[in-house]
């Protein structure tokens, strides 16, 4: 998700793997709270994670690349929260209809 961007809010069930913050990998189920096409905000990640990492998410039987583009700072009450961006624009993993926007 991009700041300003408005998601649906959905709780789905997805699969995430990568490297933690400090260069361990973790391969963790988590869910969503909102998603939009090009994104989500995942909730109750155990992990901390590093802006701009890349991540893989799995979706049901759909699977694509993320990056980290904001992180939810420990002691506060978004720790665990993180919110990615798909790295392939033409991947919408979620199973769910979303309006992409128009091209101009």
């Amino acid at each position: 998700m991009t700041k300003g961007e408005q998601g649906v809010s959905i709780n789905l069930p997805v699969r995430v793997w990568g490297m933690d913050l400090h260069g361990r990998f973790f391969d963790v189920w988590s869910h969503t709270a909102d998603i939009t096409p090009a994104g989500a905000r995942l909730v109750g990640m155990p992990f901390p994670l590093r802006r701009g990492a890349i991540v893989g998410v799995d979706c049901g039987l759909s699977r694509a690349g993320f990056e980290v583009a904001w992180v939810g700072d420990a002691g506060t009450p978004s720790q665990g929260e993180v919110h990615i961006r798909c790295i392939e624009p033409a991947k919408c993993i979620w199973g769910v209809p979303l309006n992409r926007p128009a091209a101009i």
